[in-house]
């Protein structure tokens, strides 16, 4: 079963030995039908998308021309994964993660990447909760 936010093609191959039986003398006769999936079912959502062009610091994140800033992630919930967030980060010789040339939370496309995300972030909120209870 695939999953609804899956965005690729299916193949599926379908017999036409009963549908055309003069095209071929092969019982392997087939064809190949391209079926695309639906869009992911958060896309062109209004939960999925909130730009604030009245905040005091938009725009925080230079983004290319034509795209809009999503605000809704203003502050990364990805930030605590450290370096397993997947985003454009450095590390400050302070030992502070920078992520000032990321964009991947104000992308609207990226909704469903941080979505996919939130389990990772509660195994580590987890895993810090016990750290914490044990010292």
């Amino acid at each position: 079963v695939l999953p609804p936010q899956s965005n690729f093609i299916r193949k599926a191959t379908v017999c036409l030995l009963s549908f055309i039986p003069i095209c071929a003398e092969s019982e392997a006769v087939g064809m190949v039908i391209m079926m695309e999936d639906k869009k992911p079912y958060w896309e062109d959502k209004h939960f999925a998308f909130f730009c604030n062009r009245e905040c005091e610091y938009y725009p925080c994140h230079t983004l290319p021309e034509g795209q809009d800033l999503n605000c809704l992630f203003c502050y990364c919930p990805l930030y605590m994964l450290g370096r397993e967030c997947g985003g454009n980060y450095t590390y400050l010789d302070s030992g502070i993660k920078d992520c000032s040339n990321c964009i991947i939370p104000h992308q609207p496309k990226n909704y469903g990447y941080i979505a996919s995300k939130f389990q990772a972030i509660s195994q580590a909120m987890a895993e810090q909760e016990k750290k914490s209870g044990s010292e």
